[in-house]
């Protein structure tokens, strides 16, 4: 079976060749051992480019790397992302930077409160999810995102 159809196939409970593997993040000196670049952020490409590597099933996408969204940088490490979190990144936190503020704090906050546009042109225009290597492949990719009620315990 192909990476994607084993995949598919084991979230569908049908039968599969072997039991598909998937990790859910990959951390920075893997990345430049096996696909030989260091990431400033968890992208889709460097992480399908991984996934092929390690001949791994499917691949997480995180929020972002796939909509063609770039942070609204505050200082070097705080930024804000399009749905107005605030995240703060540190060498412990990538690729999942720390949530520090929230947009909505009252429900004054939610009458007032603007979610991005899903028919934004960058959202239709970005680069396409997967490399070369992962569409031969035939990778799986699954992905998630976070939003304005997203909140931290």
């Amino acid at each position: 079976m192909r990476p994607k159809d084993r995949f598919l196939a084991a979230l569908k409970r049908q039968p599969v060749d072997r039991v598909p593997l998937f990790d859910f993040l990959f951390q920075r000196p893997l990345f430049q051992e096996l696909i030989g670049c260091t990431p400033d952020a968890y992208n889709a490409r460097d992480a399908m480019d991984l996934t092929v590597a390690m001949g791994l099933d499917g691949a997480w996408i995180p929020y972002g790397c796939f909509s063609g969204w770039s942070p609204e940088k505050l200082t070097e490490r705080i930024y804000k992302d399009e749905w107005g979190t605030t995240f703060q990144q540190d060498d412990a936190s990538w690729p999942i930077d720390a949530p520090i503020a929230f947009p909505l704090k009252t429900r004054e906050d939610l009458r007032h409160y603007a979610p991005p546009d899903p028919m934004a042109k960058a959202a239709w225009t970005s680069p396409p999810l997967a490399s070369r290597s992962s569409v031969s492949s035939m990778t799986a990719p699954s992905a998630w995102t976070e939003g304005s009620l997203t909140s931290t315990v």
